[in-house]
Protein backbone atom coordinates (compact mmCIF):
# COMPACT_ATOMS: atom_id res chain seq x y z
CA UNK A 1 0.00 0.00 0.00
CA UNK A 2 1.03 3.90 -0.74
CA UNK A 3 0.89 5.66 2.33
CA UNK A 4 1.65 9.37 2.35
CA UNK A 5 5.96 9.15 2.85
CA UNK A 6 5.66 6.93 0.28
CA UNK A 7 3.58 9.05 -2.14
CA UNK A 8 5.74 12.44 -1.62
CA UNK A 9 8.64 10.69 -2.66
CA UNK A 10 6.48 9.47 -6.00
CA UNK A 11 5.53 13.08 -6.30
CA UNK A 12 9.19 14.62 -6.22
CA UNK A 13 10.28 11.93 -8.66
CA UNK A 14 7.45 13.07 -10.97
CA UNK A 15 8.76 16.65 -10.95
CA UNK A 16 12.48 15.35 -11.30
CA UNK A 17 11.73 13.25 -14.17
CA UNK A 18 10.01 16.65 -15.90
CA UNK A 19 12.58 18.47 -14.76
CA UNK A 20 15.26 15.88 -16.57
CA UNK A 21 13.02 15.73 -20.05
CA UNK A 22 11.47 19.62 -19.85
CA UNK A 23 13.54 20.40 -23.05
CA UNK A 24 12.14 17.43 -24.95
CA UNK A 25 8.54 18.75 -24.35
CA UNK A 26 9.59 21.93 -24.88
CA UNK A 27 11.39 21.21 -28.77
CA UNK A 28 7.74 19.48 -29.48
CA UNK A 29 6.24 22.96 -29.76
CA UNK A 30 5.29 22.79 -33.19
CA UNK A 31 4.26 26.45 -33.91
CA UNK A 32 7.62 28.16 -34.82
CA UNK A 33 7.08 31.40 -32.26
CA UNK A 34 8.38 31.75 -29.16
CA UNK A 35 5.77 30.76 -26.58
CA UNK A 36 5.02 29.95 -22.92
CA UNK A 37 6.44 26.38 -23.54
CA UNK A 38 5.28 23.53 -22.23
CA UNK A 39 7.71 21.39 -20.59
CA UNK A 40 8.93 24.40 -18.38
CA UNK A 41 5.03 25.28 -17.17
CA UNK A 42 4.71 21.90 -16.49
CA UNK A 43 7.83 21.56 -14.44
CA UNK A 44 7.40 24.93 -12.60
CA UNK A 45 3.86 23.71 -11.97
CA UNK A 46 4.48 20.48 -10.27
CA UNK A 47 7.92 21.62 -8.89
CA UNK A 48 5.79 24.08 -6.69
CA UNK A 49 4.92 20.71 -5.10
CA UNK A 50 7.58 18.98 -4.85
CA UNK A 51 9.68 21.73 -3.50
CA UNK A 52 7.98 21.21 0.07
CA UNK A 53 5.99 17.83 0.21
CA UNK A 54 3.70 17.69 3.35
CA UNK A 55 5.79 15.32 5.63
CA UNK A 56 2.43 13.46 6.65
CA UNK A 57 1.67 9.45 7.06
CA UNK A 58 -1.57 10.06 5.19
CA UNK A 59 -1.93 9.81 1.45
CA UNK A 60 -4.79 12.17 1.78
CA UNK A 61 -3.17 15.21 3.35
CA UNK A 62 0.00 14.58 0.99
CA UNK A 63 -2.43 14.43 -2.02
CA UNK A 64 -4.53 18.06 -0.76
CA UNK A 65 -1.35 19.94 0.13
CA UNK A 66 -0.04 18.86 -3.03
CA UNK A 67 -3.06 19.64 -4.92
CA UNK A 68 -3.47 23.53 -3.04
CA UNK A 69 0.50 24.02 -3.92
CA UNK A 70 0.05 23.49 -7.82
CA UNK A 71 -2.59 25.27 -8.28
CA UNK A 72 -0.63 28.54 -7.11
CA UNK A 73 2.39 27.13 -8.85
CA UNK A 74 0.13 26.74 -12.20
CA UNK A 75 1.86 28.49 -15.68
CA UNK A 76 0.20 28.23 -18.55
CA UNK A 77 -2.68 26.07 -20.02
CA UNK A 78 -0.82 23.25 -19.30
CA UNK A 79 0.08 24.17 -16.21
CA UNK A 80 -3.38 24.36 -15.17
CA UNK A 81 -4.64 21.30 -16.43
CA UNK A 82 -1.98 19.53 -14.47
CA UNK A 83 -2.93 21.52 -11.06
CA UNK A 84 -6.75 20.19 -12.10
CA UNK A 85 -5.64 16.92 -12.67
CA UNK A 86 -4.08 16.68 -9.31
CA UNK A 87 -7.04 18.51 -7.76
CA UNK A 88 -9.29 15.69 -8.96
CA UNK A 89 -7.03 13.03 -7.39
CA UNK A 90 -6.73 15.06 -4.12
CA UNK A 91 -10.41 14.85 -3.76
CA UNK A 92 -10.21 10.85 -5.13
CA UNK A 93 -8.35 10.25 -1.70
CA UNK A 94 -9.46 12.82 0.56
CA UNK A 95 -9.23 10.68 3.84
CA UNK A 96 -7.77 7.84 2.68
CA UNK A 97 -4.42 6.95 5.13
CA UNK A 98 -2.98 4.49 2.07
CA UNK A 99 -4.08 3.49 -1.27
CA UNK A 100 -3.78 0.72 -4.04
CA UNK A 101 -3.43 0.84 -7.34
CA UNK A 102 -6.87 0.46 -8.11
CA UNK A 103 -7.51 3.12 -5.29
CA UNK A 104 -5.15 5.60 -7.48
CA UNK A 105 -6.66 4.59 -10.66
CA UNK A 106 -10.29 5.77 -9.22
CA UNK A 107 -8.64 8.80 -8.06
CA UNK A 108 -7.26 9.60 -11.74
CA UNK A 109 -10.32 9.46 -12.73
CA UNK A 110 -11.74 11.69 -10.75
CA UNK A 111 -8.65 14.12 -11.49
CA UNK A 112 -9.20 13.55 -15.35
CA UNK A 113 -13.27 15.24 -14.58
CA UNK A 114 -11.90 17.82 -12.95
CA UNK A 115 -9.73 18.82 -15.68
CA UNK A 116 -12.38 18.56 -18.09
CA UNK A 117 -14.29 21.04 -16.40
CA UNK A 118 -12.19 23.22 -16.00
CA UNK A 119 -11.03 24.03 -19.63
CA UNK A 120 -14.32 25.53 -21.83
CA UNK A 121 -13.74 23.91 -25.44
CA UNK A 122 -11.36 20.76 -24.80
CA UNK A 123 -9.38 19.31 -27.30
CA UNK A 124 -9.16 15.99 -28.16
CA UNK A 125 -5.27 14.46 -28.81
CA UNK A 126 -3.89 16.48 -25.89
CA UNK A 127 -2.63 15.57 -22.20
CA UNK A 128 -6.62 15.50 -21.55
CA UNK A 129 -6.93 12.83 -23.50
CA UNK A 130 -3.77 10.90 -22.59
CA UNK A 131 -4.96 11.09 -18.87
CA UNK A 132 -8.43 10.34 -19.60
CA UNK A 133 -8.07 7.14 -21.78
CA UNK A 134 -5.22 5.81 -19.37
CA UNK A 135 -7.72 6.51 -16.94
CA UNK A 136 -10.23 3.98 -18.18
CA UNK A 137 -7.89 1.28 -19.21
CA UNK A 138 -6.85 1.64 -15.89
CA UNK A 139 -9.84 1.19 -14.31
CA UNK A 140 -10.72 -1.93 -16.80
CA UNK A 141 -7.32 -3.46 -15.76
CA UNK A 142 -7.77 -3.25 -12.09
CA UNK A 143 -11.39 -5.06 -11.82
CA UNK A 144 -8.79 -7.96 -11.94
CA UNK A 145 -5.27 -6.61 -10.54
CA UNK A 146 -5.35 -4.15 -7.48
CA UNK A 147 -1.56 -4.46 -6.82
CA UNK A 148 -0.14 -0.85 -7.18
CA UNK A 149 3.28 -1.96 -8.37
CA UNK A 150 1.66 -3.75 -11.32
CA UNK A 151 -0.80 -1.46 -11.81
CA UNK A 152 1.29 1.81 -12.10
CA UNK A 153 3.66 0.09 -14.88
CA UNK A 154 0.35 -0.89 -16.42
CA UNK A 155 -0.59 3.03 -16.48
CA UNK A 156 2.82 4.46 -18.31
CA UNK A 157 2.17 1.60 -20.94
CA UNK A 158 -1.09 2.77 -21.68
CA UNK A 159 -0.09 6.18 -21.69
CA UNK A 160 2.50 5.93 -23.71
CA UNK A 161 0.00 3.93 -26.34
CA UNK A 162 -2.49 6.68 -26.35
CA UNK A 163 0.32 9.16 -26.62
CA UNK A 164 1.53 7.82 -30.14
CA UNK A 165 -1.36 7.91 -31.49
CA UNK A 166 -2.33 11.99 -30.78
CA UNK A 167 -1.13 12.82 -34.16
CA UNK A 168 -4.13 10.70 -35.66
CA UNK A 169 -6.27 13.56 -33.55
CA UNK A 170 -4.62 16.14 -34.09
CA UNK A 171 -3.81 17.58 -37.65
CA UNK A 172 -1.54 20.24 -36.17
CA UNK A 173 0.86 17.39 -34.58
CA UNK A 174 0.57 15.05 -37.76
CA UNK A 175 1.82 17.53 -40.38
CA UNK A 176 5.03 18.27 -38.28
CA UNK A 177 4.99 14.64 -36.98
CA UNK A 178 5.29 14.70 -33.36
CA UNK A 179 3.05 13.77 -30.26
CA UNK A 180 1.01 16.28 -28.28
CA UNK A 181 3.55 17.82 -25.85
CA UNK A 182 1.82 17.95 -22.90
CA UNK A 183 0.44 14.43 -23.26
CA UNK A 184 4.21 13.48 -23.64
CA UNK A 185 4.84 15.21 -20.14
CA UNK A 186 2.17 13.11 -17.99
CA UNK A 187 3.61 9.89 -19.12
CA UNK A 188 7.26 11.50 -17.73
CA UNK A 189 5.24 11.93 -14.61
CA UNK A 190 3.62 8.32 -13.85
CA UNK A 191 6.86 7.08 -15.26
CA UNK A 192 8.39 9.39 -12.15
CA UNK A 193 5.98 7.92 -9.75
CA UNK A 194 6.50 4.67 -10.98
CA UNK A 195 10.42 4.53 -10.09
CA UNK A 196 9.73 5.64 -7.01
CA UNK A 197 7.32 3.24 -5.99
CA UNK A 198 9.88 0.55 -6.76
CA UNK A 199 12.86 2.22 -4.52
CA UNK A 200 14.35 4.23 -7.14
CA UNK A 201 13.14 8.21 -6.61
CA UNK A 202 14.49 9.97 -9.31
CA UNK A 203 16.71 13.07 -9.09
CA UNK A 204 17.51 15.94 -11.24
CA UNK A 205 20.03 15.74 -13.68
CA UNK A 206 21.02 19.28 -13.26
CA UNK A 207 21.46 21.74 -10.58
CA UNK A 208 19.84 24.46 -12.26
CA UNK A 209 16.76 21.84 -12.55
CA UNK A 210 15.78 22.34 -9.05
CA UNK A 211 13.41 24.85 -8.04
CA UNK A 212 13.02 27.74 -10.14
CA UNK A 213 12.06 31.35 -9.12
CA UNK A 214 9.58 33.21 -10.81
CA UNK A 215 12.53 36.22 -10.12
CA UNK A 216 15.74 36.67 -8.59
CA UNK A 217 15.78 36.75 -5.12
CA UNK A 218 17.55 39.93 -4.91
CA UNK A 219 16.97 40.14 -0.86
CA UNK A 220 19.38 36.97 -0.50
CA UNK A 221 22.64 38.52 -2.28
CA UNK A 222 24.81 40.77 -0.98
CA UNK A 223 25.00 44.42 -2.62
CA UNK A 224 28.83 44.33 -1.84
CA UNK A 225 29.09 41.30 -3.44
CA UNK A 226 29.15 43.12 -6.89
CA UNK A 227 32.54 43.79 -7.59
CA UNK A 228 32.21 45.58 -10.72
CA UNK A 229 29.38 47.93 -9.89
CA UNK A 230 28.73 49.66 -13.59
CA UNK A 231 27.08 47.41 -16.61
CA UNK A 232 28.15 49.45 -19.35
CA UNK A 233 26.59 48.70 -23.02
CA UNK A 234 27.03 50.30 -26.11
CA UNK A 235 27.54 50.08 -29.90
CA UNK A 236 30.37 51.22 -31.98
CA UNK A 237 29.94 52.14 -35.54
CA UNK A 238 33.19 50.87 -36.85
CA UNK A 239 35.07 53.60 -39.48
CA UNK A 240 38.03 51.17 -40.11
CA UNK A 241 39.07 47.50 -39.71
CA UNK A 242 41.32 47.56 -36.76
CA UNK A 243 41.37 43.97 -34.87
CA UNK A 244 39.37 44.52 -32.23
CA UNK A 245 40.66 41.24 -29.55
CA UNK A 246 43.05 43.94 -28.31
CA UNK A 247 39.44 45.87 -26.95
CA UNK A 248 38.49 42.44 -25.63
CA UNK A 249 41.39 41.68 -23.85
CA UNK A 250 41.53 45.34 -22.67
CA UNK A 251 38.13 44.88 -21.00
CA UNK A 252 38.57 41.65 -19.14
CA UNK A 253 41.53 43.82 -17.38
CA UNK A 254 38.91 46.14 -16.19
CA UNK A 255 36.01 44.64 -15.55
CA UNK A 256 33.84 41.24 -16.22
CA UNK A 257 31.01 39.63 -17.89
CA UNK A 258 32.35 41.03 -20.71
CA UNK A 259 30.33 39.99 -24.13
CA UNK A 260 31.71 41.07 -27.68
CA UNK A 261 30.33 40.74 -31.26
CA UNK A 262 32.06 42.29 -34.05
CA UNK A 263 30.74 41.57 -37.81
CA UNK A 264 33.00 44.25 -38.90
CA UNK A 265 30.45 46.50 -39.74
CA UNK A 266 29.52 47.37 -35.75
CA UNK A 267 30.97 45.49 -32.16
CA UNK A 268 28.18 45.37 -29.90
CA UNK A 269 30.05 45.52 -26.37
CA UNK A 270 28.40 44.71 -23.02
CA UNK A 271 30.81 44.63 -20.07
CA UNK A 272 30.95 44.61 -16.17
CA UNK A 273 33.03 47.46 -14.69
CA UNK A 274 33.72 50.37 -12.22
CA UNK A 275 35.63 52.66 -14.92
CA UNK A 276 33.02 52.88 -17.86
CA UNK A 277 34.51 56.46 -18.85
CA UNK A 278 38.06 54.07 -19.73
CA UNK A 279 36.05 51.77 -21.34
CA UNK A 280 34.53 54.39 -23.34
CA UNK A 281 37.33 56.75 -23.67
CA UNK A 282 38.95 53.12 -25.30
CA UNK A 283 36.20 52.00 -27.65
CA UNK A 284 35.85 55.66 -29.47
CA UNK A 285 38.81 54.64 -31.05
CA UNK A 286 37.64 51.92 -33.15
CA UNK A 287 34.50 54.34 -34.41
CA UNK A 288 31.50 56.16 -33.10
CA UNK A 289 29.54 55.38 -30.50
CA UNK A 290 25.85 54.62 -30.17
CA UNK A 291 22.89 53.50 -27.97
CA UNK A 292 25.60 53.89 -24.54
CA UNK A 293 23.64 52.36 -21.58
CA UNK A 294 25.33 52.67 -18.45
CA UNK A 295 23.08 51.46 -14.91
CA UNK A 296 24.81 51.21 -11.35
CA UNK A 297 24.21 47.66 -10.41
CA UNK A 298 24.90 48.25 -6.69
CA UNK A 299 21.97 50.95 -6.87
CA UNK A 300 19.98 48.80 -9.19
CA UNK A 301 20.27 45.75 -6.05
CA UNK A 302 19.19 47.97 -3.46
CA UNK A 303 16.33 48.87 -4.99
CA UNK A 304 15.27 45.45 -5.89
CA UNK A 305 16.07 44.44 -2.70
CA UNK A 306 13.50 46.84 -1.24
CA UNK A 307 11.00 46.41 -3.21
CA UNK A 308 11.45 42.60 -3.13
CA UNK A 309 11.28 42.70 0.99
CA UNK A 310 7.81 44.92 0.86
CA UNK A 311 6.58 42.74 -1.55
CA UNK A 312 7.31 39.68 0.22
CA UNK A 313 5.46 40.93 3.50
CA UNK A 314 2.25 42.03 1.75
CA UNK A 315 2.38 38.63 0.03
CA UNK A 316 -0.10 37.13 2.17
CA UNK A 317 -2.48 40.18 2.90
CA UNK A 318 -5.39 41.14 1.12
CA UNK A 319 -6.12 45.00 0.78
CA UNK A 320 -9.15 46.10 2.49
CA UNK A 321 -11.66 47.98 -0.13
CA UNK A 322 -11.10 51.14 -0.44
CA UNK A 323 -13.21 51.53 -3.63
CA UNK A 324 -15.44 49.64 -5.76
CA UNK A 325 -13.37 48.57 -8.96
CA UNK A 326 -9.33 47.63 -9.28
CA UNK A 327 -7.71 46.67 -12.10
CA UNK A 328 -4.37 43.80 -12.45
CA UNK A 329 -3.41 43.36 -16.02
CA UNK A 330 -0.33 41.72 -17.40
CA UNK A 331 2.37 42.85 -19.76
CA UNK A 332 5.74 42.61 -20.56
CA UNK A 333 7.94 45.64 -21.99
CA UNK A 334 8.56 48.82 -19.98
CA UNK A 335 6.62 50.93 -22.25
CA UNK A 336 3.33 48.96 -22.25
CA UNK A 337 3.71 48.57 -18.70
CA UNK A 338 3.62 52.26 -18.37
CA UNK A 339 1.04 52.77 -20.22
CA UNK A 340 -1.31 50.52 -18.61
CA UNK A 341 -0.22 52.40 -15.42
CA UNK A 342 -1.37 55.55 -17.18
CA UNK A 343 -4.68 53.76 -17.65
CA UNK A 344 -5.02 53.29 -13.93
CA UNK A 345 -4.17 49.87 -13.40
CA UNK A 346 -3.72 48.95 -9.93
CA UNK A 347 -1.45 46.47 -10.34
CA UNK A 348 1.08 45.63 -13.09
CA UNK A 349 2.30 41.55 -13.28
CA UNK A 350 5.36 40.69 -15.42
CA UNK A 351 4.58 38.23 -18.27
CA UNK A 352 3.36 37.13 -21.42
CA UNK A 353 4.77 35.19 -24.09
CA UNK A 354 7.83 32.95 -23.29
CA UNK A 355 7.33 34.05 -19.35
CA UNK A 356 3.84 32.91 -18.37
CA UNK A 357 3.30 33.84 -14.40
CA UNK A 358 1.85 31.58 -12.34
CA UNK A 359 -1.60 31.83 -10.60
CA UNK A 360 -0.30 32.51 -7.32
CA UNK A 361 1.60 35.87 -9.15
CA UNK A 362 -1.13 36.92 -10.43
CA UNK A 363 -2.94 36.03 -6.94
CA UNK A 364 -1.03 38.04 -4.80
CA UNK A 365 -1.43 41.40 -7.37
CA UNK A 366 -5.08 40.86 -6.92
CA UNK A 367 -5.06 41.03 -3.45
CA UNK A 368 -2.78 43.62 -3.34
CA UNK A 369 -5.60 45.93 -4.65
CA UNK A 370 -7.53 47.78 -2.17
CA UNK A 371 -10.94 47.40 -3.83
CA UNK A 372 -14.35 45.23 -3.84
CA UNK A 373 -14.36 43.97 -7.54
CA UNK A 374 -11.19 43.58 -9.39
CA UNK A 375 -11.17 43.05 -13.46
CA UNK A 376 -7.90 40.94 -14.44
CA UNK A 377 -6.76 41.47 -18.13
CA UNK A 378 -4.48 38.70 -18.96
CA UNK A 379 -3.65 39.69 -22.22
CA UNK A 380 -2.28 36.14 -23.69
CA UNK A 381 -4.31 33.05 -24.25
CA UNK A 382 -1.99 30.68 -22.42
CA UNK A 383 -2.66 32.78 -19.44
CA UNK A 384 -6.20 33.48 -19.65
CA UNK A 385 -6.65 29.44 -17.45
CA UNK A 386 -4.01 30.98 -14.74
CA UNK A 387 -6.16 34.12 -14.11
CA UNK A 388 -9.77 32.05 -13.65
CA UNK A 389 -8.13 29.99 -11.19
CA UNK A 390 -7.82 33.07 -8.79
CA UNK A 391 -11.25 33.61 -8.33
CA UNK A 392 -11.35 30.53 -6.15
CA UNK A 393 -8.24 31.80 -4.58
CA UNK A 394 -9.92 35.28 -2.61
CA UNK A 395 -12.38 36.87 -1.10
CA UNK A 396 -12.61 39.69 -3.69
CA UNK A 397 -14.52 39.38 -6.50
CA UNK A 398 -12.65 38.47 -9.53
CA UNK A 399 -13.60 38.73 -13.49
CA UNK A 400 -11.36 37.70 -15.76
CA UNK A 401 -11.77 39.55 -19.11
CA UNK A 402 -10.30 37.12 -21.60
CA UNK A 403 -8.14 39.76 -23.52
CA UNK A 404 -5.44 37.65 -25.57
CA UNK A 405 -3.39 41.09 -26.31
CA UNK A 406 -2.01 44.03 -24.80
CA UNK A 407 -3.88 46.20 -27.29
CA UNK A 408 -6.87 44.98 -26.85
CA UNK A 409 -6.30 45.30 -23.10
CA UNK A 410 -5.92 49.22 -23.68
CA UNK A 411 -8.57 49.19 -25.74
CA UNK A 412 -11.01 47.80 -23.09
CA UNK A 413 -9.65 50.16 -20.52
CA UNK A 414 -10.75 53.04 -22.56
CA UNK A 415 -14.10 52.22 -21.92
CA UNK A 416 -14.19 51.44 -18.41
CA UNK A 417 -16.74 53.26 -16.32
CA UNK A 418 -15.88 53.77 -12.71
CA UNK A 419 -19.58 54.62 -11.85
CA UNK A 420 -20.96 51.55 -14.14
CA UNK A 421 -22.28 48.30 -12.94
CA UNK A 422 -19.68 45.41 -12.79
CA UNK A 423 -21.77 43.48 -15.74
CA UNK A 424 -22.08 47.04 -18.04
CA UNK A 425 -18.36 47.46 -17.67
CA UNK A 426 -17.28 43.89 -18.49
CA UNK A 427 -19.57 43.86 -21.92
CA UNK A 428 -18.18 47.46 -23.03
CA UNK A 429 -14.75 46.45 -22.22
CA UNK A 430 -14.89 43.16 -24.08
CA UNK A 431 -17.02 44.65 -26.73
CA UNK A 432 -14.06 47.26 -26.77
CA UNK A 433 -11.34 44.96 -27.04
CA UNK A 434 -12.59 42.50 -29.78
CA UNK A 435 -12.75 45.52 -32.15
CA UNK A 436 -8.97 45.49 -32.39
CA UNK A 437 -7.18 43.54 -34.40
CA UNK A 438 -3.81 42.75 -33.14
CA UNK A 439 -1.16 42.35 -35.48
CA UNK A 440 2.73 41.07 -34.59
CA UNK A 441 6.11 40.67 -36.19
CA UNK A 442 8.68 38.19 -34.91
CA UNK A 443 10.96 35.80 -36.36
CA UNK A 444 10.61 32.23 -36.50
CA UNK A 445 12.60 30.10 -33.97
CA UNK A 446 12.54 27.04 -35.83
CA UNK A 447 11.85 25.40 -39.21
CA UNK A 448 8.01 24.51 -39.90
CA UNK A 449 5.41 23.71 -41.69
CA UNK A 450 2.33 25.40 -41.11
CA UNK A 451 -0.57 25.37 -43.05
CA UNK A 452 0.99 26.60 -46.48
CA UNK A 453 3.75 27.72 -45.08
CA UNK A 454 7.07 26.30 -45.25
CA UNK A 455 8.96 28.33 -43.15
CA UNK A 456 13.09 28.20 -42.06
CA UNK A 457 14.08 29.55 -38.86
CA UNK A 458 14.84 32.95 -38.46
CA UNK A 459 12.69 34.10 -41.42
CA UNK A 460 10.20 36.88 -40.27
CA UNK A 461 6.79 35.80 -39.15
CA UNK A 462 3.89 37.98 -39.80
CA UNK A 463 0.63 36.90 -37.22
CA UNK A 464 -2.95 38.06 -37.62
CA UNK A 465 -4.00 37.55 -34.03
CA UNK A 466 -2.44 34.21 -33.63
CA UNK A 467 -2.25 33.21 -36.89
CA UNK A 468 0.81 32.68 -39.42
CA UNK A 469 -0.71 35.26 -42.10
CA UNK A 470 3.04 36.65 -43.95
CA UNK A 471 6.62 35.18 -44.24
CA UNK A 472 9.40 36.76 -45.22
CA UNK A 473 12.83 37.51 -45.06
CA UNK A 474 13.08 41.49 -44.42
CA UNK A 475 11.91 42.56 -41.31
CA UNK A 476 10.10 45.73 -42.07
CA UNK A 477 8.97 44.15 -45.41
CA UNK A 478 6.88 41.58 -43.40
CA UNK A 479 5.27 44.12 -41.34
CA UNK A 480 4.19 46.06 -43.87
CA UNK A 481 2.59 43.77 -46.05
CA UNK A 482 1.29 42.38 -42.70
CA UNK A 483 -0.57 45.66 -41.59
CA UNK A 484 -1.55 45.72 -45.45
CA UNK A 485 -3.39 43.11 -45.00
CA UNK A 486 -5.29 44.26 -41.73
CA UNK A 487 -6.14 48.30 -42.78
CA UNK A 488 -9.04 48.89 -45.20
CA UNK A 489 -11.35 51.83 -45.48
CA UNK A 490 -13.16 51.22 -42.14
CA UNK A 491 -9.95 51.21 -40.18
CA UNK A 492 -9.57 54.36 -37.87
CA UNK A 493 -6.89 54.16 -35.71
CA UNK A 494 -3.50 52.65 -36.20
CA UNK A 495 -1.01 52.17 -33.23
CA UNK A 496 2.67 50.61 -34.11
CA UNK A 497 4.20 49.21 -30.65
CA UNK A 498 7.97 48.72 -31.60
CA UNK A 499 9.89 46.39 -29.57
CA UNK A 500 12.99 46.64 -27.51
CA UNK A 501 15.39 45.43 -30.80
CA UNK A 502 13.63 48.18 -33.02
CA UNK A 503 14.69 51.04 -32.75
CA UNK A 504 12.04 54.32 -32.73
CA UNK A 505 13.39 55.97 -36.60
CA UNK A 506 12.58 52.61 -37.71
CA UNK A 507 9.21 52.77 -36.21
CA UNK A 508 8.61 56.09 -37.44
CA UNK A 509 9.31 54.67 -41.00
CA UNK A 510 7.16 51.65 -41.01
CA UNK A 511 4.39 54.73 -39.95
CA UNK A 512 5.29 56.94 -43.16
CA UNK A 513 5.13 53.85 -45.05
CA UNK A 514 1.89 52.93 -44.24
CA UNK A 515 0.56 56.44 -43.89
CA UNK A 516 1.49 57.29 -47.64
CA UNK A 517 -0.28 54.07 -48.65
CA UNK A 518 -3.63 54.06 -46.36
CA UNK A 519 -3.80 58.03 -45.42
CA UNK A 520 -7.08 57.72 -44.10
CA UNK A 521 -6.40 56.22 -40.71
CA UNK A 522 -4.38 57.81 -37.83
CA UNK A 523 -1.30 56.52 -37.15
CA UNK A 524 0.70 56.27 -33.85
CA UNK A 525 4.13 55.29 -32.70
CA UNK A 526 4.58 53.48 -28.92
CA UNK A 527 7.83 52.38 -27.55
CA UNK A 528 6.35 49.11 -26.14
CA UNK A 529 9.75 47.87 -25.10
CA UNK A 530 8.23 44.08 -25.63
CA UNK A 531 10.64 41.09 -25.94
CA UNK A 532 9.94 38.52 -28.98
CA UNK A 533 7.72 40.55 -31.19
CA UNK A 534 9.59 43.25 -32.79
CA UNK A 535 6.14 45.27 -33.65
CA UNK A 536 2.73 44.76 -32.41
CA UNK A 537 0.23 46.70 -34.35
CA UNK A 538 -3.27 47.40 -33.04
CA UNK A 539 -5.63 48.12 -36.15
CA UNK A 540 -8.88 49.65 -34.96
Amino acid sequence: MIDGQLFGSMLRSAANNLANHRNTLNELNVFPVPDGDTGTNMYLTISSASADIADDPSVGVVAERAAGALLKGSRGNSGVILSMLFAGIAKGLKGKTTMDGAQFVEALEQGVKTAYKAVMRPKEGTILTVARVTAEQGLEYCKTVQDEKTVLPQLCVYAREILAKTPDMLPVLKQQNVVDAGGMGFCFILEGMREALNGNEIAAENADQGETNAAANFSDMDGEDIKFAYCTEFIINRTDDKDSTKFRLFLETIGDSVVMADDGTIIKTHVHTNNPGKVLEQAITYGSLINIKIDNMKAQHQQLSEKENKDTAAADVIAEPEKPYGIVAVSAGEGFSQLLAEFSVDQVVTGGQTMNPSTDDILRAVNAVPAETVFVFPNNKNIILAAEMTKELTSKNVVVLKTSTVPQCIAALMMFDPSAAVETNEMAMMDAAMNVTTLSVTPAIKDALIGEHRIREGDILGLTESKITVVEKDLHKCAQKLASTAIGKETQFVTIYHGQDVTEAEAEALKDQLCAKFSHAEYTVVDGGQPVYHYIIAVE
